[in-house]
């Protein structure tokens, strides 16, 4: 087995994965769970700060959460997969074909989680499986109880993938697992204390290779917030210790100078008429503590400002981002997000075409065809606020240059550009068949029966003459 300390890929040169095999790689991907629940715990605001003490019980201790790891989240799984992913596909019974099986799996919502799952934990995993009637049906997995497993060659083949979970037997007092492994054409399902690991089910599957899918957020498999979470830590920090300072501060104490004969009656009669009486040379005033909020305020902006650039993530409430921005002023803004995006849809795309190339197995195996899974064509879409007219000015500019098909798939708000243009061509048949108010009807043009007539006549009398001739 060859170990990756940092981070959780896994590869082994056994030809065959046993429930020992299985047992070893479970208690490596175990050492992993102090991160996938660091992180979830970040999104969840469930920060360090809330374990910090103060060393004065007497002082206040406000600690305070900035969701700073949840905001980079909801922003960038919204820009990446808040529009539907397009699939097309030249024939069009492999067409309705993969609609079908797409749309009964609500794949944009399963989509949307992957894209939630990587965003936190760097990598998420969607299974595939036949239920009780044999329809094709996807289930998502986060990467804390689900991985899969490589061969040690040049191109990393999968060889096999696990999904496990921990119970507590209250019959037995034990901790047993709970253990699905796949590989290319069975799936094996073990229970059992660790250790003593016992076959329960084997069956077999249809998919033509290992039905779980990995997506991953970046090559490192890490959350987008993930090596950022120091700066969230200061951020946290510098606030709480504010906060408290001026909660504290609010408590100050009052400075009686050459007023030593005051006593506590004195006190509260001041207390409650606010009046003070003082010698010529007493004095009374408060003693405030002073705070640099200069200093402070800079280096929050400066921290702050590290985590949206180093996480990608723009500051959407931040002036610059005011006004009626053109698409290309917008583009340049998310410019470091859209990079970012992009190699990350290069990886999605990769894991979807194995997603198509799984579904296309089965698909070709119930229906006796061979479709290629090569032949879907992918349309990724950013969630990104667009100009339409000058989205339609393009559009009208190239058109005769480009199909239509390509000229229609750029509109965002078009999902299936295929389906647009066959109902527009519908749409065109039906106007053509109204306009025609003469078809299919009873009432006919008094001008062209003249004309018939009159073109009738003239033929019956040519074939008169004709036949006297003869």
């Amino acid at each position: 087995m060859i170990l990756h300390n940092d981070m959780p890929f896994f590869q082994t040169n056994v030809k065959k994965i046993q429930p020992e095999d299985a047992e070893k790689l479970i208690s490596r991907h175990k050492e992993f769970q102090g991160k996938f629940i660091r992180n979830e715990n970040y999104y969840s605001d469930k920060h360090k700060i809330l374990l910090r003490k103060q060393a004065d019980e007497n002082k206040p201790n406000y600690k305070i959460i900035e969701s700073l790891p949840s905001y980079a989240v909801d922003i960038r799984t919204g820009y990446f997969s808040g529009e539907p992913i397009t699939f097309t596909c030249k024939d069009e019974t492999q067409q309705e074909l993969l609609d079908n099986i797409l749309e009964y799996n609500d794949f944009q919502e399963c989509n949307m989680e992957l894209d939630h799952f990587t965003s936190i934990d760097g990598q998420a995993f969607l299974i595939l499986y036949t239920d009780e009637e044999a329809n094709v049906r996807f289930a998502t997995e986060s990467a804390k109880n689900c991985f899969v497993i490589h061969d040690t060659s040049l191109s990393k083949n999968m060889i096999g993938a696990i999904r496990y979970y921990e119970y507590e037997d209250v019959e037995e007092d034990t901790i047993n697992l709970d253990v699905r492994l796949w590989t290319k054409d069975k799936i094996y399902h073990y229970t059992g204390p660790s250790g003593t690991l016992t076959l329960q089910e084997e069956s077999t599957h249809n998919f033509g290779d290992i039905p779980v899918v990995e997506f991953m957020e970046n090559t490192e498999r890490k959350g987008c917030f993930e090596n950022q979470i120091s700066l969230v830590d200061a951020i946290e920090s510098i606030i709480s210790s504010c906060i408290n300072e001026i909660e504290y501060s609010d408590n100050a104490y009052l400075m009686l100078k050459n007023l030593s004969a005051t006593e506590d009656e004195d006190v509260k009669d001041m207390k409650n008429n606010r009046i003070m009486l003082i010698d010529e040379d007493g004095d009374a005033k408060f003693i405030t503590k002073d705070i640099n909020d200069t200093y402070i305020q800079n280096t929050l902006n400066r921290l702050v400002a590290d985590f949206h650039k180093l996480t990608k993530t723009p500051p959407l409430t931040d002036e610059s981002f005011a006004g009626n921005a053109s698409g290309v002023a917008l583009k340049f803004k998310l410019f470091g997000l859209e990079k970012d995006m992009s190699k990350k849809e290069r990886k999605w795309k990769k894991s979807i075409q194995r997603m198509l190339e799984l579904v296309t197995n089965v698909i070709n195996a119930k229906n006796n065809k061979s479709f290629d899974y090569r032949d879907v064509k992918l349309t990724f879409t950013r969630a990104l606020p667009t100009n339409v007219t000058e989205m339609a000015d393009m559009v009208a500019k190239l058109n005769g240059i480009l199909s239509d098909e390509t000229l229609i798939s750029q509109l965002s708000f078009v999902e299936n550009a295929k389906e647009e243009i066959e109902r527009k061509q519908k749409e065109d048949e039906e106007k053509m068949q109204v306009m025609d108010i003469y078809r299919d009807s009873d009432i006919s043009d008094p001008k062209l029966e003249e004309d018939n007539k009159g073109e009738n006549e003239d033929v019956n009398n040519n074939n008169s003459m004709d036949s006297s001739n003869s």
